[in-house]
């Protein structure tokens, strides 16, 4: 065990080393990006049973230009360093003071539009996230074994992550959906542009890693994430 009287840079190497390489991919990117971007340039320096939350608090000041939820994020991979908490209500986080932008959100004539313009692997991608709901990872990480022909359901089990299999966001991510199947083809032709899709996920991916379709009149927006 590392002693707590280690300076912070040096708890670094080790918390990676014993815990971060142990999780998902796209999970070692965003907490790296925390240590390179914020963590380190202003902690690297003190020893970790010095930062304490008082000073933490001091500098949440330092990101009011982030949204309160990356503030939380950013703590929390702090946390996960030091390998302590700070204590319920310990951290008060910056308010949102700007109005907050929607996201785009089409309209089902808007989709029906959007899906009899697009070919082939988009055709079934649009059709298959318009009708689930499901994120852009797991869309990716759909394979032929999770789809049920016979009750219409498709299953959820894995994401994809830069053309990397691993497990989705959360543990209730992992659902069946009851597929609704709303265009006009038959039955046969809708099953077979899905598994079509499901077949081509992984690549699909690996080509297209991020996805934004636009419709006229009604801006720009990509998958939910």
């Amino acid at each position: 065990m590392i002693p707590s009287s280690d300076l912070f840079a040096k708890r670094v190497p080790w918390w990676q080393e014993n815990y971060l390489c142990r999780q998902k991919p796209s999970t070692q990117r965003t907490m790296k990006y925390h240590v390179r971007k914020y963590l380190l340039p202003k902690w690297s320096r003190h020893p970790v049973d010095c930062i304490t939350a008082e000073r933490v608090n001091e500098w949440i000041g330092d990101l009011s230009h982030l949204s309160p939820m990356s503030q939380k994020h950013i703590v929390a991979t702090l946390c996960l360093i030091l390998g302590r908490q700070f204590g319920r209500k310990k951290i008060t986080y910056m308010s949102v003071k700007e109005e907050q932008e929607e996201a785009v959100c089409y309209t089902p004539e808007e989709m029906s539009s959007i899906i009899s313009q697009a070919q082939g692997m988009w055709k079934a991608l649009f059709a298959t996230a318009a009708e689930t709901g499901a994120r852009a990872g797991e869309l990716h990480g759909l394979e032929v074994a999770d789809i049920d022909f016979v009750r219409n359901i498709i299953h959820v089990r894995r994401s994809v992550w830069e053309g990397q299999k691993q497990s989705t966001k959360s543990r209730n991510a992992n659902r069946a959906i009851e597929k609704v199947w709303c265009s006009q083809q038959g039955t046969e032709n809708r099953c077979a542009t899905t598994t079509c899709f499901a077949g081509v996920c992984i690549q699909f991916c690996r080509r297209y890693p991020s996805v934004r379709v636009e419709c006229t009149g009604s801006g720009t927006a990509g998958f939910h994430s």
